[in-house]
């Protein structure tokens, strides 16, 4: 089940349920998620 992040610039991102660490979005934002 996808699941929605949002950067700390305010973008929204939908994840596939998967370990993020570091990942970059297509805009160029990091994701930091613990």
């Amino acid at each position: 089940m996808p699941k929605t992040v949002h950067t700390l610039s305010g973008h929204t991102v939908e994840l596939d349920d998967e370990p993020v660490n570091g990942t970059m979005t297509l805009s160029g934002d990091v994701v930091e998620e613990d």
